[in-house]
């Protein structure tokens, strides 16, 4: 259908490797541009299309975290016709791309996302709680509230970083994550230690935390559990 609602022609076959369907007679061409319909504007030689370790939607937007692309684009690329060996592939380690709104499977590389750059840290994980993105990194965890046009940088709490994507796992609460000070709920707006008091910080870094460690959510009973190597025997 075209955007006026009128139905494609039936599908002709010209030989056993070719067939077309086309509208005939559009009503009323459509008077908006490209980049007013889709939110970027369009570039012939533009990589729309990343590789990326971590992502997460909020508010109609995919945000994709540590990312590497092809630095330029030729779209000969998908049909072989070029040797590909020719394009440079650049890595991103600390860049968020963002998706047009409802347009999920598209990443234009000029919209992107750069918290604390040159900190040495890279994305782990990147979670949606609402109409915040959490940006775990590294070291610290940044909160952006997205409800809006833009986003904008709402806390930062140092320290409270991740070391793998294992340690990080949401429900309707909260987010909650793994480290070696704890295990952590946060809000958006705060955040708990909610191993505080209840297990000695030396038994925890000892018998419990590790990179290797899992956190995980069960939903049906609302229990967080983490998997260890940890055996139960009394050292």
């Amino acid at each position: 259908k075209d955007h006026d609602g009128k139905e494609a022609e039936d599908w002709v076959n010209v030989d056993s490797d070719l067939a077309y369907q086309g509208i005939l007679n559009i009503a009323s061409p459509p008077v908006q541009t490209f980049s007013f319909k889709n939110g970027y504007m369009y570039k012939w030689n533009e990589n729309i299309h990343s590789w990326y370790k971590t992502s997460a939607v909020v508010n109609r937007r995919l945000y994709a975290g540590n990312v590497s692309y092809f630095e330029e684009f030729n779209p000969a690329l998908l049909d072989n016709t070029v040797d590909i060996e020719e394009y440079r592939i650049s890595n991103y380690p600390d860049r968020i791309l963002v998706s047009p709104p409802n347009k999920l499977d598209i990443l234009p590389v000029e919209k992107y996302l750069l918290l604390a750059r040159l900190d040495g840290q890279s994305i782990i994980s990147l979670q949606g709680f609402k109409q915040y993105l959490f940006i775990y990194k590294s070291n610290d965890l940044y909160i952006l509230d997205c409800s809006g046009e833009g986003e904008e940088l709402v806390q930062t709490f140092y320290g409270q970083g991740l070391k793998s994507d294992l340690h990080v796992v949401k429900s309707q609460e909260a987010v909650y994550s793994l480290s070696d000070k704890g295990l952590f709920a946060c809000n958006g707006e705060e955040i708990t230690n909610l191993s505080r008091d209840k297990i000695a910080a030396d038994y925890w870094r000892k018998n419990i935390y590790e990179r290797a460690s899992r956190l995980m959510y069960d939903p049906e009973y609302n229990l967080l559990l983490i998997t260890t190597k940890y055996d139960g025997t009394d050292d």
